[in-house]
Formats: C-alpha cells, sequence, structure tokens
C-alpha cells in the first residue's frame, strides 16, 4: 500500500498564481543583508512566491537577498512558534566563486527593501557546479522559533525569509537565468487538505 506523507511539513505551492514576481535590485554588504520584498505588505500567518530575474549584477563584496514575509510578533508573550520553511534558487553566473545561502530574521523597518536584523541561517543543499558556473540551493525543514539565547529584548517587527548571494571578488558578477520560489508557514492552524476515507 503506498500513502504518501500528509502531516508535513511540505512548501506550500499556489499553482494557479498567474503572476511571477521580479525581484528588485537593492544590494547588501557582506555583513549586512538587505531583504527584496515584493510590496511592504505583512502577511499573517502565511506566504509562498515564485521569482524570476533575467540578470542581476552583484557589485563587488555586495550581497542580493530576495525575501517574503509575515507577521513578527514578541516571543516572549507567546509559547515557542514553529516555522516550515522552504525555498529552491538556480541560477548561472560567469565566475565560478560565491556563496548562496537562506536565512530568516526580522525587518528593520517596512519597507520593501529592509535590513534584516539579526539573521540566522537555516540548513539548505547547495551545488555550485564546477565548469558549468552553475548553482542550485534548496531547503525544506521546520524551525522552532523560542527565547533560546541570551538576548534581553524581542522585537516586534515582521519575520522575513531570504535566499541570499554574497560576492566576494573584487569586481561585479552577474547572476543569469535566476528563478526560484519561497514558502513560510508559521503554525497557528491545521492546513485542511484532501484525506479520503479509510
Amino acid at each position: 500500500m503506498y500513502r504518501p506523507d500528509r502531516i508535513g511539513p511540505w512548501p506550500l505551492c499556489d499553482i494557479d498564481a498567474t503572476n511571477v514576481w521580479t525581484p528588485t535590485a537593492t544590494m547588501g554588504t557582506q555583513s549586512a543583508y538587505v531583504a527584496n520584498l515584493e510590496d511592504v505588505t505583512e502577511y499573517t500567518a502565511a506566504r509562498t512566491r515564485v521569482f524570476s530575474v533575467g540578470n542581476v549584477a552583484v557589485g563587488a563584496a555586495q550581497s542580493w537577498c530576495v525575501g517574503i514575509k509575515i507577521a513578527g510578533g514578541a516571543l516572549t508573550d507567546s509559547p515557542n512558534a514553529l516555522l516550515s520553511v522552504a525555498g529552491n534558487i538556480h541560477y548561472t553566473q560567469a565566475e565560478n566563486q560565491g556563496q548562496v545561502f537562506a536565512f530568516i530574521g526580522r525587518g528593520a523597518d517596512s519597507s520593501a527593501a529592509p535590513a534584516i536584523i539579526p539573521t540566522w541561517f537555516i540548513p539548505v543543499t547547495g551545488v555550485a557546479e564546477g565548469t558549468q558556473n552553475i548553482f542550485n540551493l534548496g531547503f525544506s525543514t521546520t524551525i522552532v522559533l523560542g527565547d533560546f539565547g541570551s538576548s534581553s529584548t524581542d522585537l516586534v517587527t515582521p519575520l522575513i525569509l531570504c535566499i541570499g548571494a554574497l560576492n566576494g571578488l573584487g569586481s561585479t558578477v552577474n547572476m543569469s537565468f535566476c528563478q526560484g520560489s519561497l514558502s513560510i508557514h508559521r503554525y497557528e492552524a491545521d492546513i485542511d487538505t484532501f484525506d479520503p476515507n479509510r
């Protein structure tokens, strides 16, 4: 008998969404990331988007990040939160040096290109395909978000899930044919899915 795992976590997919989002290209630095968001809307508990951009020119010692956001909230005011996160990105690059990574953090403000403070890096599977200069990254996991460190004050700004690329070279690199997707779900209630009678 075959039965898929219906519990999850699984990426959220809206296959009927007609618009593919083209991110902007506001750059950050090697140590200060800026999230390029689709809009300033603060979504409640779930968000999923597909993005595509023909070319992103990332300057020397710069970073480029694309993200989606949901409402935040102080963690001391509620039990630890479960966040299911998933994403992927693939692109080509003439130079075979660079870093691609995923992280979650809080936006410093409510703009469409906020600085991200602080950041927590997500375990990913990544491949840089040597002489082909093809970069791939993917992840799908659940994070327990809570007060496990020594922070004294919880922020209440939105939670932002990002994929980022970092250029550590001394000249501009071009990320070409860049496509990917992101999804985030803060577990506040079950998501209903079809469950056949057994």
